[in-house]
């Protein structure tokens, strides 16, 4: 999810808005693995009508880890340090779901 900065109208207390998108690792999941079916379909035309080594699903598994990397525990660790700078230790936390 993306952290955003805002400020309370009411208090003009600065805080940090967390917007996490439902079922988002399915989506990019199924999104990944049809790159990486692409991948072997490109391989395998590289392969039979070019003498160029095959690197697709390589360079897609590549940027799939990255991707994974990123949204995951470290992305997290990061964005928790984002939040402890943005939001006072007395801020109140709303749950909007």
């Amino acid at each position: 999810g993306q952290v955003y900065k805002a400020k309370i109208k009411s208090t003009g207390q600065e805080v940090a808005i967390k917007v996490q998108r439902p079922d988002m690792q399915r989506k990019v999941s199924l999104d990944l693995f049809l790159l990486n079916k692409y991948g072997e379909l490109m391989d395998s035309l590289c392969n039979i009508f070019t003498e160029q080594i095959p690197y697709h699903v390589n360079f897609i598994d590549c940027f799939s880890r990255g991707s994974y990397s990123v949204s995951g525990f470290r992305h997290t660790s990061k964005v928790k340090s984002i939040w402890l700078t943005l939001t006072p230790l007395n801020a109140t936390i709303f749950d909007l779901l």
